[in-house]
């Protein structure tokens, strides 16, 4: 059923319508049922995992589960969320599609009372023209003297609700109608719209909107509403407008965006408070359990107190523990078997700061060369590009024989 647009009178303010239809911390945290720590804990084993081409270690009293199904869980939760509320989404939305003209489009401009001139009405139908090919929803303006109503109807709302009603049977129209009292005679009896009006020079006009049902998608509240702000403030500078440029304003005022897509600041505070935050909950649990994905393809490290021995890749260069992989956790190619590494002949020294260094020789890609240093005391084999080692076994045997040494 049609229902009002919103309306406005000399005595007051224009008014509303009415619609309808419509990762791992150091204290430690729990994850996947594992206790995840950064240093040793006692009881608890070293983990290997690895990102970026580098080991990344943590402890824990068992390897962390794979946290996927959490994963995949939470997902479907904020899913479900999102889905349950988009109807509320696309009804606070301005989603508008124009209406099909398979219905009586005809344009009525119906003057009873003598307050439009011809070449106002010729204005008003072009507008009206207009309006309706953009939209698909047929204006219609008709004036009526205040006594077709004040006797019969307690308010014009309920009047220009009758005029719909008797004169379109879709519900595709805009019906604008617009009454004021043409004789004012002094003895007319006052209604509840009269006790402000009863001086007989007062221009008492009312006018008010009625919308079909079927229109609500593109004539929701920030439409109407504006177009009731423009027709009642330049009805009320009748010096400055014509009752036909308050209408025409109007139209003019919404149609520019009225079949655009936009979403009201209400509708914008409703969709980050109801579904921003809830899916946002959901999102940031998950993305918090991505870390935990690779956490969950760790190797034990071969110590748990002990750093373990690290090792580069002579392929990729990746660095990866030594001992527990038969080839390449980050390129798959296989790893040469070598000899530990003895101490440092010079401190004495055993341990990871001992490491296999190498570039290429005379920046080649085809002539790697190899050499170790001590971290502790910086003695290092030579390593310039007429020196050096070709292969990572020569350059270890040399060191264990503490040979080819020099100061750092």
């Amino acid at each position: 059923m049609p229902h009002s647009s919103g309306g406005g009178s000399h005595s007051g303010g224009s008014s509303g319508g009415s619609f309808g239809g419509g990762s791992s911390h150091g204290s430690g945290h729990s994850s996947s049922r594992s206790h995840v720590y950064n240093t040793y804990h006692p009881g608890t084993h070293r983990y290997v995992y690895y990102s970026h081409g580098k080991p990344k270690y943590y402890y824990s009293n068992s390897k962390v589960d794979s946290p996927v199904a959490a994963i995949i869980f939470l997902g479907i939760m904020a899913l479900i969320w999102l889905i349950a509320t988009m109807p509320a989404i696309k009804t606070m939305c301005h989603i508008p599609h124009k209406l099909s003209l398979d219905y009586d489009t005809q344009i009525i401009i119906e003057d009873n009372i003598d307050v439009l001139s011809e070449r106002e009405e010729i204005r008003l139908m072009s507008v009206f023209e207009d309006f309706q090919e953009k939209t698909g929803i047929t204006p219609a303006l008709i004036t009526v003297d205040n006594t077709e109503w004040k006797d019969y109807y307690y308010n014009p709302s309920q009047y220009a609700y009758d005029l719909y009603v008797n004169r379109f049977e879709d519900e595709r129209h805009w019906l604008f109608m617009y009454s004021t009292n043409m004789e004012n005679p002094a003895d007319v009896i006052l209604t509840p719209y009269d006790e402000m009006s009863s001086h007989q020079d007062f221009d008492d006009w009312y006018w008010e909107g009625m919308q079909g049902n079927d229109t609500d998608r593109i004539l929701d509240a920030q439409f109407t509403s504006q177009f009731n702000d423009v027709v009642q403030k330049q009805l009320m500078a009748r010096t400055k407008y014509s009752i036909s440029d308050a209408f025409i304003n109007g139209l003019l005022t919404i149609s520019p965006k009225i079949m655009k897509f936009s979403i009201p600041s209400g509708a914008l505070l409703f969709i980050l408070i109801f579904i921003g935050i809830p899916v946002g909950y959901f999102g940031g649990l998950a993305i918090s359990l991505i870390g935990d994905v690779k956490k969950s393809k760790a190797l034990r490290c071969p110590t748990d107190e002990e750093k373990p021995q690290e090792d580069s890749c002579e392929y990729c260069e990746g660095i990866y523990v030594h001992g527990i992989h038969e080839s390449c956790p980050h390129c798959g190619a296989p790893i040469k078997k070598w000899t530990e590494l003895n101490a440092c002949p010079y401190c004495k020294k055993i341990g990871d700061k001992i490491t296999v260094k190498s570039r290429y020789r005379n920046g080649t890609p085809s002539r790697r060369m190899y050499w170790i240093e001590c971290g502790y005391c910086g003695t290092a084999q030579r390593h310039d590009d007429n020196s050096g080692f070709k292969t990572r076994e020569r350059a270890i045997q040399a060191w264990n024989n503490a040979a080819v040494l020099k100061e750092g």
